[in-house]
Parts: structure tokens; C-alpha cells; sequence
């Protein structure tokens, strides 16, 4: 993480500012996430697969508990990540999956036997997961967003796309780049003067 990225991380680390970022950009400006509702979370992922580490760390990570449940996540970028649709997909995968491993752990302690269908998955039929939602705010002077905002923008389909895009479900980023809007009027705290700054 850059120096500019840790500055605007530390920024997020105020619950008022950041429910006014999640407000602003996912619900432009209706206060529908109340600073008080918010808990921190963990930000470092992990994830092991065939022997190989993978692990992530998300640049601020708050859990909402309001009138539904979600694990909300705020990636500051100062620089053009061309790959960030990815990298935001993965960390919500693995977040996802961090789940379904307490959800295997609790199923196995509470059960003298797994069924089948339970073992092979790691979870139970009525297991649910808390939503995962990641904003990229990416604050770049020196040029405008020109990376993907979409999986399928990062998709080779070879003219293909009628027989393809079918078959593939899309990941769509949450971006949010202020040199694209006119004003802040979406934003309820000082995050609308240093938005407008």
C-alpha cells in the first residue's frame, strides 16, 4: 500500500466517515448504514488450496449490523490496478470461503455424523453467508480510471460474446472515481469537502 493509500485508510478508520463512503457511493447519499451499526473486522485473508497460501489483505473491513447483515470493504487506490476487478472478486471469494470453513467447523462440533452431502461440502443445506460487499475508491490525479470494471471487459471471447456471455456470471466492481462527478452533495460529512479538494 502507497503512502496516499495508508493516508486515506487511516481517513476510513472514522465510523462516520466511512458509513458516509458506503452511504454516498452505494446509496447515493440515503443514510441506509449508520456509523453505530458498524464493527471493525479483520482485513487479512487467507486461503490454502492444494498446499499453496494465498493470502490478501483488504485496506479497511467493517461488519454492518443493521437491519441485514454485511461485510463491508473499502479499497483505496491511488494508482490504476488493471487487474482490480480480480483482485476484489478473489478477496470476496475468500472472505466467502472463510465462512463456509467456521460454518464446516461449527457443523462438525455440534454432530456425531456428517451426512454425505454435509462432509463433502463443509457445510449444511440451511448454512447462509453474510453478504460481502467492496467498494474501490480510487483517488488518481495523474489520469482517469481506464482499467475494467467488469469481468467481462477483461474477457477474451474472440467475437464470441452471443455464444459465451451466457455462460458466465459477471463480476461487476464498485468503483468510485470522483473526478467523474460534478459534486458531493451525496456526502453528509467532511468527506464532502475532501472529496471536493
Amino acid at each position: 500500500m502507497g503512502k496516499e493509500d495508508v493516508y486515506e485508510s487511516d481517513y476510513l478508520e472514522n465510523p462516520e466517515i466511512f458509513a458516509d463512503l458506503i452511504n454516498g457511493v452505494l446509496y447515493q447519499g440515503k443514510q441506509v448504514v449508520s456509523p453505530r451499526d458498524l464493527s471493525e473486522q479483520d482485513g487479512e485473508l487467507r486461503s490454502i488450496l492444494k498446499g499453496s497460501v494465498k493470502k490478501t489483505i483488504r485496506d479497511k473491513v467493517r461488519l454492518w449490523n443493521g437491519t441485514l447483515l454485511a461485510v463491508l470493504s473499502v479499497e483505496n487506490q491511488t494508482k490504476i490496478d488493471y487487474g482490480m476487478v480480480i483482485r476484489a472478486m478473489l478477496a470476496e471469494g475468500m472472505a466467502y470461503d472463510r465462512q463456509r470453513k467456521k460454518a464446516n467447523e461449527k457443523l462438525k462440533a455440534g454432530k456425531d455424523a456428517l451426512t454425505s452431502d454435509e462432509f463433502i461440502s463443509g457445510m449444511g443445506k440451511e448454512d447462509k453467508f453474510i453478504p460481502v460487499i467492496t467498494v474501490v475508491v480510487y483517488y488518481g490525479k495523474e489520469k482517469p480510471w481506464d482499467g475494467a470494471r467488469t469481468l467481462y471487459e477483461l474477457l477474451d471471447m474472440q467475437g464470441k460474446e452471443e455464444q459465451i456471455i451466457p455462460y458466465i456470471s459477471n463480476y461487476r466492481l464498485n468503483l468510485f472515481y470522483f473526478h467523474e462527478h460534478d459534486n458531493f452533495e451525496q456526502f453528509h460529512t467532511e468527506l464532502r469537502s475532501f472529496l471536493s479538494f
